[in-house]
C-alpha cells in the first residue's frame, strides 16, 4: 500500500521529464526541417549566383552565322579586298601570316592613301595565279583575324545607245542591255538566221550591217481560208514583204549607236535572210524545213524561228531540229499566241529548241501567250517597237517578238565565248534569267547581263590592271609563339601599316610581306 503510494506520488514529478525530452526532439526536428528547406530553396539562387560570377570578364558565348563568300557581279579573279583589324595580339598576326601563306598571297599593299579610321585598314591581297579566288574569299570572309574580306568588284559606265527611239525599247531596259553592253557587244562572227518573212535588208537601220541574203523558199501564198492566186515561185531574193521577218531581225541586229532608228540587241552580228513565208502570212512544212537546213549548212550558230502553228512536234520537224542541233546551231521557237499548252504548238513543243514566252511591261505573261512545261523562258513582247519594211519603225506584240530578244543575247553569248556548246548556251540562258510570278508558267524572264555575267568571261580590264604590286617580303627570323591563354600582365599588340619604302622592321616588331605590325 505504501509502495502504491510512492508510485503514485511520483508519476506527476516523471511526465513533466519526458514531456520536456519529447518537446526538445520536436523542436529539433523543425529546426532541421527547417535548415534543409532553406537549402532546398536557396540551392538554384546559389547556382545561379555562381554562373554570374564565373562569367565575369569572359565574353559570352554567341552564335555567329557563317558568312558565304558570293559574289554577284564580275570581279578581279587574281585579288580580293581586306580590313584588319584595329590592333592585334602577336598570336593573332602569326596566324594571319599563316593563312596568307597557305592561300598564296603574293603581297598586300593599302587601298586608298588615307588615314580617316574607316578606311585606313583596308589593304588588297594580290594572290598567285591559279588561284581560285573564290575558294579564297571564303576562308578569309570568315577569319577572325580580319574584319572583312570581299571581292574586287568592276565598276561599268552604263552605255545608253545614241538611237532616236530608244527610250521607246522597254524591252532592252528590263532585260539590263546597257549594263550587259559594258561586257560584250556582239560579233560579226557570229551568224544568226531568221527563218521568216524575210528582211527588208535596205531599210536604214541595217546600213553596213553584214546581212547574208538567202534563198526565198516560200510557196504558200494561201492561208487561214484566204483566196489564192496560185502557188508562188520560189526565188534567189528574200526581201521582206510582209513585215514580220524585219521586226524580228531590227530586235536582234539593227544597228546601234547610230543616232537614228532603235537599237539592236547585237551591235555586231551577221545576220542570216531566210524567207519560209509568204506576204500572206503562211509558210508550208516543205519550205520552213528546206529554210532550216539551208541555214544550217550555211553555218548559223543561232536560227531564230518566230513561227509555229497549233500541232503537236511532227517526227519530220523533230528530226529537222535534231540535224540543226547535232550540227552546233541553237534553235530559237516562239511558244505562240493561243493561250494554251505550247506542248500542242510547234515547232515550240519539239525537244531540243529555246521554247520563248511572251512577258509584259509588269512582267506578267501577256493575256495571249502560249504556256506550259515546254516553255523555257519569257522575254519582252508587248508592244515592241522594231524595225518595217520601206524604212519605217513599228510596234508589233506576240512571242514572235519576244524570241528575237532571246535569240539576240545568244548571240552575244556565243561572240564572248564562241566555244560555248549550244546545250550550255539554253542553260545559261535559262538559268540566269529572274523569276518572276505569272498565271501560268513562261519560265524566268531573260536577263542579259546576268547571262554574260554568269556564263563567260567578259570582265572588261581595267587600263592600271597590268601595273605590278609590290612584292611580299618574307620575315628574316622565325616569329616565336606565344601563349594564347589569358595571363595576368597585360597582353602586347600590335597595329598594321603598309611599308611602301621597304624599311627593315624595328626591334620587337613583326613584318608581313609589305606590312609593318608594331608594338602599341
Amino acid at each position: 500500500m505504501a509502495n502504491d503510494q510512492i508510485a503514485q506520488d511520483q508519476e506527476p514529478e516523471f511526465l513533466p521529464i519526458q514531456n520536456k525530452i519529447s518537446q526538445f526532439f520536436k523542436n529539433k526536428f523543425m529546426v532541421i526541417a527547417m535548415f534543409i528547406l532553406g537549402i532546398i530553396l536557396l540551392f538554384p539562387i546559389a547556382i545561379f549566383l555562381m554562373s554570374q560570377l564565373s562569367g565575369q570578364g569572359q565574353a559570352p558565348e554567341q552564335n555567329i552565322p557563317k558568312k558565304t563568300f558570293a559574289p554577284t557581279a564580275p570581279h578581279r579573279t587574281d585579288q580580293l579586298i581586306v580590313k584588319l583589324k584595329e590592333s592585334y595580339a602577336r598570336g593573332e598576326l602569326e596566324r594571319l601570316k599563316k593563312k596568307f601563306d597557305e592561300l598564296g598571297v603574293e603581297s598586300q599593299e593599302k587601298l586608298a592613301d588615307s588615314d580617316d579610321p574607316s578606311l585606313k585598314n583596308y589593304y588588297i591581297l594580290k594572290f598567285k595565279p591559279g588561284t581560285d579566288i573564290k575558294k579564297a574569299g571564303q576562308e578569309l570572309i570568315n577569319l577572325e583575324e580580319l574584319e572583312d574580306a570581299e571581292p574586287d568588284y568592276y565598276m561599268f559606265t552604263q552605255i545608253i545607245p545614241a538611237d532616236s527611239y530608244y527610250g521607246q525599247q522597254w524591252g532592252l531596259d528590263t532585260i539590263r542591255m546597257p549594263q550587259a553592253w559594258d561586257l560584250a557587244k556582239g560579233s560579226n562572227s557570229v551568224t544568226v538566221a531568221v527563218i521568216d518573212t524575210g528582211i527588208d535588208y535596205n531599210h536604214q537601220d541595217f546600213s553596213g550591217r553584214n546581212i547574208i541574203k538567202g534563198p526565198d523558199f516560200s510557196t504558200g501564198n494561201c492561208c487561214r481560208g484566204s483566196v489564192c492566186d496560185g502557188p508562188k515561185s520560189r526565188d534567189s531574193d528574200p526581201v521582206d514583204d510582209n513585215g514580220y521577218g524585219t521586226h524580228v531581225a531590227g530586235t536582234i541586229g539593227a544597228i546601234t549607236d547610230n543616232n537614228e532608228g532603235i537599237s539592236g540587241v547585237n551591235w555586231n552580228v551577221t545576220l542570216m535572210a531566210v524567207k519560209v513565208v509568204s506576204s500572206a502570212g503562211c509558210g508550208g512544212t516543205e519550205d520552213i524545213v528546206d529554210g532550216l537546213i539551208y541555214a544550217v549548212d550555211n553555218g548559223a550558230r543561232v536560227i531564230n524561228m518566230s513561227l509555229g502553228s497549233p500541232f503537236v512536234c511532227s517526227q519530220l520537224y523533230q528530226d529537222a531540229i535534231n540535224a540543226a542541233y547535232n550540227s552546233g546551231s541553237i534553235v530559237v521557237a516562239a511558244a505562240g499566241n493561243d493561250n494554251r499548252d505550247a506542248q500542242n504548238s510547234s515547232p515550240a513543243s519539239c525537244d531540243g529548241v529555246i521554247t520563248v514566252g511572251n512577258s509584259d511591261q509588269n512582267d506578267e505573261r501577256a493575256p495571249n501567250s502560249n504556256w506550259g512545261r515546254r516553255v523555257d523562258i519569257a522575254a519582252p513582247g508587248v508592244e515592241i517597237l522594231s524595225t518595217f519594211p520601206g524604212g519605217v519603225y513599228g510596234h508589233r506584240s506576240g512571242t514572235s517578238m519576244a524570241a528575237p530578244h532571246v535569240s539576240g543575247v545568244a548571240g552575244l553569248l556565243l561572240a564572248a565565248n564562241p566555244g560555248l556548246p549550244q546545250d550550255q548556251v539554253k542553260s545559261c540562258l535559262i538559268n540566269s534569267a529572274d523569276p518572276i510570278t505569272t498565271d501560268e508558267n513562261i519560265g524566268p524572264r531573260l536577263n542579259a547581263y546576268r547571262a554574260l555575267t554568269l556564263c563567260t568571261n567578259t570582265a572588261p580590264i581595267p587600263t592600271d590592271a597590268n601595273v605590278t604590286p609590290s612584292t611580299i617580303i618574307l620575315p628574316t627570323e622565325q616569329l616565336t609563339s606565344e601563349p594564347l591563354t589569358p595571363s595576368p600582365t597585360p597582353v602586347k599588340t600590335y597595329t598594321c601599316r603598309e611599308d611602301s619604302r621597304g624599311s627593315t622592321a624595328r626591334s620587337g616588331s613583326i613584318k608581313i610581306g609589305s606590312l609593318i605590325c608594331e608594338p602599341k
